[in-house]
């Protein structure tokens, strides 16, 4: 009877064991979950804001100039923004076996406007110069040689053949920057 008693014994201790170490191998191999990185986000020339897509990201968020966030699935990693406008990121996770990231910082940047596209019309030795308006633009300043920038409402300007004239978009310095100025000479 002892015999069956300490046999019996055995047999609960090796069950017991064997339930600890199934419990301790089953959470070991679960781990904790991985915090996912905080994007990086750049935007280039033409206003695209982009960041990498990360493994176990199941989508994004992000937030333009502070206004309500955004969900998007996790193949969207690029937002075209308009000009001056700031974009933040952050990737999300499942929650099980990854956490959301931090919110990046704020992003944004100036576009600069294009330059205008002129043309010229020659009136024996005059020429008209005229230039095509950009909607971004808040107003056109010329120069005429080497004269100061003067501001102009109209999109021509009737030079002499001998003048040098200088021509820029003028952004609003928040969302749009100054173009380039062009020269324009006679042909």
């Amino acid at each position: 009877m002892k015999r069956l008693f300490a046999l019996f014994l055995c047999v609960i201790c090796l069950g017991l064991c064997a339930c600890n170490d199934t419990e301790s191998s089953s959470s070991e191999s679960e781990g904790e979950p991985i915090t996912l990185r905080v994007p990086v986000v750049t935007i280039n020339d033409e206003g695209v804001a982009s960041w990498e897509a990360q493994e176990g990201a199941i989508g994004y968020e992000y937030k333009i100039s502070s206004k309500d966030s955004v969900s998007v699935g996790a193949d969207v990693t690029q937002i075209k923004l308009l000009g001056g406008e700031s974009i933040c990121v952050r990737a999300i996770g499942d929650e099980r076996a990854y956490l959301s990231s931090d919110w990046s910082d704020n992003v944004s940047k100036i576009i600069q406007l294009s330059e205008p596209v002129v043309t010229q019309k020659v009136f024996g030795s005059q020429i008209l110069v005229s230039w095509e308006l950009d909607e971004r633009a808040s107003s056109y300043q010329y120069r005429l040689n080497t004269g100061a920038p003067t501001p102009i409402a109209e999109n021509s300007f009737l030079i002499n053949a001998s003048d040098a004239f200088y021509i820029q978009a003028v952004g609003d310095g928040t969302r749009y920057d100054n173009s380039e100025w062009v020269l324009v000479m006679a042909k």
